[in-house]
C-alpha cells in the first residue's frame, strides 16, 4: 500500500521543498528528522548526513536552495495521517480485512474501524430528527 499525500495538508515550507527536491526525498527527510532543525551547508559532500538521508542529487539541490542555513523540518503529522487514513479506506475497498489493515498500519482493529466510520459520507437521504 502506497501513501498518497494530499499537498493541501503540507506545511508551506515542506510544499516548497517538494518543488525543489521532490516528494520522496522530502518524505525521507521528514521521516528521519521531522520535528527538528537541520543545518544545511552551502554545498554537500558524500560524507554529509543529508546525502545518506535523501541521496546526493536532492541533497545538492537542497543545499543550493537553502544556501547555508538552518532548516526547520516539520513532522507533517496531519498530512501523513490523512494519507494513512486514505490508504486504509482504499485497502478496505480493495477487499483487505480490518485485521490485515491494522497490522499493516500498526493500529488496532478498533482504530481502523473508527477511521473507516469517520470516512463514510453522511447519508443525505436521511431526514434530520429535529428539523
Amino acid at each position: 500500500m502506497a501513501l498518497v499525500l494530499d499537498t493541501r495538508y503540507l506545511p508551506s515550507t515542506i510544499a516548497e521543498l517538494v518543488d525543489v527536491i521532490g516528494l520522496t526525498p522530502v518524505l525521507q527527510l521528514v521521516e528521519r528528522v521531522g520535528g527538528t532543525r537541520v543545518w544545511v551547508p552551502q554545498s554537500v559532500d558524500d560524507s554529509h548526513p543529508l546525502v545518506t538521508w535523501i541521496g546526493r542529487e536532492p541533497a545538492e539541490a537542497l543545499a543550493a536552495h537553502i544556501c547555508g542555513g538552518e532548516l526547520s523540518v516539520p513532522r507533517c503529522a496531519e498530512a501523513l495521517r490523512a494519507a494513512r487514513n486514505s490508504a486504509i479506506c482504499e485497502s478496505r475497498n480493495q477487499g483487505m480485512t480490518v485485521a490485515q489493515i491494522a497490522l499493516w498500519a500498526g493500529l488496532t482493529e478498533r482504530q481502523v474501524f473508527s477511521i473507516l466510520a469517520s470516512a463514510r459520507e453522511p447519508d443525505t437521504e436521511q431526514q434530520d430528527l429535529f428539523y
